[in-house]
C-alpha cells in the first residue's frame, strides 16, 4: 500500500479508504486449504481428462478463497487490457472465474462470494503498480482506472 501511495501520491487517500474497507473483510475466519499461492488459468494444463497445475513454488496453506481471488484478479486484468469493464460488472461471472467457482463449490469446502471478492481486490491491489514496473507510458492512468475498478467491486 505504501509503495503505491509513494509512487502516485494523488491516490493515497483513495488507497487508504480501500485498505480500511478491505481489511475487515480479509480478517474474517475462512476455510483454510492447501493453496497454489498465485493461481491463474495459465497455470492449469489440460490434455483430455489429464489436468496438471504448474508453478507450485508459492504453494502454502491459508485462506482457500485467496487462490480463487487470485484466479479472478488475473482474468479481470486480462479483460481490462482490452478496455475497461462496464461499471457494476459482476466480476465473479466472468467465464473462467465462474467455471472455477462452480467447480470449487462442488468440493467439501466452498467459499462465499464476499470472501472471493475481498481476496480478488487484495490480489488486484498487489498488482496495482505492474504497469509502472513494466514501464508503460500510461501507468498513472492504468493505476487510477484499476483503483476505480477495485472501488467499484468493494462498494
Amino acid at each position: 500500500m505504501a509503495e503505491n501511495s509513494s509512487l502516485y501520491p494523488e491516490l493515497a487517500g483513495r488507497l487508504e479508504r480501500l485498505r480500511a474497507g478491505l481489511e475487515p473483510l480479509l480478517r474474517r475466519p475462512g476455510r483454510a486449504a492447501l493453496m497454489h499461492g498465485d493461481f491463474s488459468a495459465d497455470q492449469v494444463l489440460v490434455d483430455g481428462s489429464d489436468i496438471r497445475l504448474t508453478d507450485l513454488e508459492r504453494c502454502t496453506y491459508g485462506a482457500g478463497a485467496s487462490d480463487l481471488g487470485s484466479f479472478a484478479a488475473v482474468e479481470i486484468l486480462h479483460r481490462v487490457a482490452d478496455g475497461p469493464l462496464p461499471k457494476g460488472t459482476d466480476v465473479l461471472s466472468l467465464p473462467r472465474t465462474a467455471a472455477m467457482l462452480d467447480g470449487y463449490s462442488a468440493g467439501p469446502s466452498g467459499a462465499t462470494d464476499s470472501e472471493v471478492l475481498a481476496w480478488t481486490i487484495f490480489h488486484l491491489l498487489s498488482r496495482l503498480s505492474d504497469s509502472f514496473r513494466s514501464c508503460s507510458p500510461t501507468w498513472r492512468h492504468d493505476m487510477a482506472s484499476h483503483l476505480e475498478l477495485m472501488e467499484d467491486i468493494l462498494w
